[in-house]
């Protein structure tokens, strides 16, 4: 209408100016110029959308990154006003992306009903009039509407039909787009293909120059490398995803990076930091009402605060995360959440002592980790049912999960080296893509500087030349040294052939020398046995005749001389048929609190002589040991801390159960202590301490390496806490269930 009353106005204009230049009455003449004044003034009003001043480009990417930050609303908007500048223009191109942008604002505020509309109404036009980015996009439409129905046979479909159009599309964003997808739905068993396809999409990204895109690459990069175990490098891409989404407010993509690292820091068992991160993310999602994450978020926080021992706020979260799944019970991308939430409920369950109740969850836990073929699930699983029969007291059941979690376990660290091996592959082929650029950038710079320069073509030609022929010396110079290289190997990879021969000579002849000083060191042994007890035997004679004062108190230190031998002879004796494994510990089902009550009961007269304190504190359990080597193992401890304490003093032996699965008992005296090079060598045969007995008794130096050596053959672990002048703590750890047990079940069985 504006239009028309413009052209009005400028045709009364024409019509008194010829009024002006003296026609009373518009001749024919007149008529005609006037129309073609008219004609050519007409052709230079502006048009509608000549008139619109929209930046296109600048509220497109102004509406992505609404999405990103799930401002929907405003971004419906902005694309509302899109589409009635399109239709005044009558673009027709634009238009078609404008309405696949509105179709994307539906699947992200989950309308479906829109979404349907938009997709009738713009995908026959695209399929028979559509651009190669149009069939694109419409494709990636169908695609994350599949996902969504968990219908991963039809998206595979249509990312194939992607993949047949990607060479002809000439939108980078677009094709970065589509490398993402690709990245995203790989086959988390083919980790390198996920890796490469990474690459890819980063290279394309930074081509684009578009930030968001290159966040989203590093997000989807740090996924594939957390499935690797690579956790440094996954933080390291999620750190800088992060960045980048926090400027843009992408508050989705900070919830899942958020959530990422909170997976991570578990994984490594920095539980605290992990509880801090999960908190965060769930945070986000609750208040972005982000649905798909919910169930992930509260379990990754539960399994955290499991760690931690808080389980009353495990179980709360293990609850939330079952209330979001029964809302969609029929979503199979929500199996894995379930398979996750039941290993929750299992772990929660068996930490308190609810067996019955956590042998449901377990059952449910594995029968959905073998459905969804995951390798991982299976080990964790096997060695959860390892965890609950040992509990429980079937050993046997205990023993053949165990070694089914074993070949799991096999299995997947095999699988794990085939994947490093992949991976390494895949950072050569970039890397070797990477060089191939870097030449051929370098070839189209100086072809371009020889077309430019035509004056100087011969000179260029001359440098070309000259280049070619450095790049030549340089490829042999370099193939030279890859071959010395390789010489050098050769001859390194001989020397150590030669070097591992050697060693293995001398590992022999240490052997054999070993054998020798032990056949040498029994026979000594056993020499000096008869004498000995002949010499003890007279001794004991002597002394109930009568003698004089003198020749008593000579007697006397030749008896105490003959003991102390006595007791070394019966150290090395010892020591010999444990070095020669002359005896295997006999396991059985040990009651530690009362064997530890007949050892105490052995020294209290000696405690008491020297008026030592001697307290026990024994806890009521059971457990699967060797009588025999404990009884030892306390009586070499004990005898010690009564010989090294003074009077008046204290000696505390306790005995207990961790929550570790081990148990432990620990004799602490208020001796001398131990000094920091004492400690270094208080396990060693025959070692020379500083500290010596309170009241003249005999020291062999091989008490603790025995009782060491004992320890050791129990599947245990022995440590020393002292200091100088404060006394000294011997404490031994032991595991519940004895390995050999389960041999000897089986086998009676």
């Amino acid at each position: 209408m504006l239009q028309q009353i413009v052209r009005k106005k400028r045709l009364f204009f024409i019509w008194r100016s010829f009024q002006t230049f003296g026609y009373g009455k518009i001749s024919q003449k007149g008529l005609w110029l006037s129309t073609l004044l008219f004609i050519a003034v007409a052709c230079h009003i502006p048009k509608a959308d000549e008139r619109v001043d929209l930046d296109v480009d600048a509220l497109r990417e102004e509406v992505v990154l609404l999405r990103l930050s799930h401002d929907l609303v405003t971004s419906d908007s902005l694309l509302v006003k899109l589409e009635q500048y399109t239709r005044t223009t009558q673009n027709r191109e634009l238009y078609l992306h404008v309405k696949l942008d509105q179709a994307n604002n539906a699947y992200a505020s989950g309308n479906n009903e829109k979404l349907r509309l938009i997709i009738d109404e713009i995908a026959p036009v695209i399929e028979s009039n559509g651009t190669v980015d149009h069939k694109i996009r419409l494709y990636m439409v169908y695609l994350y509407v599949q996902l969504a129905q968990a219908d991963i046979p039809g998206a595979k479909e249509y990312l194939n039909q992607i993949g047949g159009l990607l060479h002809q599309a000439n939108d980078l964003r677009l094709i970065t787009k589509c490398y993402l997808i690709k990245m995203q739905m790989h086959d988390l068993n083919n980790i390198p293909e996920g890796l490469r396809l990474g690459y890819q999409a980063l290279e394309y990204a930074q081509k684009s120059g578009v930030m968001y895109l290159k966040a989203g690459v590093r997000l989807s990069m740090g996924v594939v490398y957390f499935h690797m175990g690579d956790y440094e490098s996954a933080s390291h891409q999620f750190y800088l995803a992060r960045e980048v989404f926090v400027q843009i407010n992408g508050w989705m993509q900070i919830a899942q990076i958020e959530g990422s690292l909170s997976a991570v820091y578990y994984r490594i068992k920095d539980y605290e930091r992990s509880v801090l991160y999960g908190k965060r993310a769930l945070e986000i999602a609750e208040r972005m009402e982000l649905i798909n994450h919910l169930p992930h978020f509260n379990y990754n926080l539960a399994a955290s605060l499991l760690e931690l021992n808080n389980y009353p706020e495990a179980k709360k979260h293990l609850k939330k995360a079952t209330e979001y799944l029964l809302l969609y019970p029929t979503i199979r991308e929500f199996d894995t959440q379930r398979m996750y939430v039941a290993r929750g409920y299992a772990v929660l369950f068996l930490d308190t002592g609810r067996h019955e109740e956590a042998k449901e969850y377990l059952q449910t836990y594995k029968s959905m980790a073998y459905s969804l073929e995951s390798l991982n699930e299976k080990v964790r699983a096997q060695e959860l049912f390892h965890r609950y029969y040992s509990e429980t007291g079937q050993y046997q059941k205990a023993y053949i999960e165990m070694q089914k979690g074993s070949e799991y376990k096999t299995l997947l660290s095999n699988r794990n080296r085939n994947r490093e091996v992949e991976e390494i592959m895949v950072k050569y082929q970039v890397d070797l893509q990477d060089a191939k650029k870097d030449v051929l950038l370098q070839e189209l710079a100086y072809s371009t500087a020889v077309s430019e320069g035509r004056k100087f073509q011969q000179l260029f030609l001359v440098g070309v030349f000259f280049f070619g022929f450095l790049l030549f010396l340089y490829i042999l110079w370099n193939k030279r040294c890859l071959e010395g290289t390789l010489q050098l190997l050769r001859t390194t990879n001989r020397l150590i052939i030669t070097k591992n021969k050697e060693l293995e000579y001398v590992h022999n002849n240490l052997v054999r020398s070993n054998r020798e000083k032990s056949a040498l060191v029994n026979t000594i042994v056993h020499d000096l046995k008869n004498p000995l007890f002949g010499l003890t035997s007279f001794m004991a004679i002597t002394q109930e005749q009568d003698m004089d004062e003198e020749t008593q108190s000579l007697t006397e230190v030749a008896r105490r001389s003959t003991d102390r031998l006595g007791a070394l002879v019966d150290r090395l004796l010892e020591v010999r048929s444990l070095d020669n494994n002359g005896e295997q510990p006999k396991i059985q089902i040990v009651a530690v609190h009362t064997l530890g009550s007949e050892v105490i009961s052995l020294f209290k007269n000696k405690a008491r002589e020297k008026n030592i304190h001697l307290k026990a504190h024994f806890e009521t359990i059971h457990v699967e040991s060797c009588p025999e080597y404990i009884m030892r193992i306390l009586d070499n401890l004990i005898s010690n801390a009564i010989k090294f304490s003074n009077p008046g003093t204290t000696v505390e032996v306790t005995a207990g159960r961790k929550r570790d699965e081990n148990w432990f008992f620990q004799i602490k005296d208020q001796g001398p202590g131990f000094s920091e090079k004492d400690q270094k060598k208080v396990f060693q045969m025959f070692s020379r301490l500083s500290a010596r007995p309170t009241a003249g008794e005999t020291s062999t130096g091989l008490g603790l390496y025995a009782v060491k050596m004992l320890v050791d053959r129990l599947g245990g672990t022995l440590s020393l806490e002292s200091s100088l002048g404060e006394g000294s703590c011997f404490i031994c750890r032991f595991p519940v269930f004895h390995q050999k047990s389960v041999s000897n079940i089986l086998s009676h069985s």
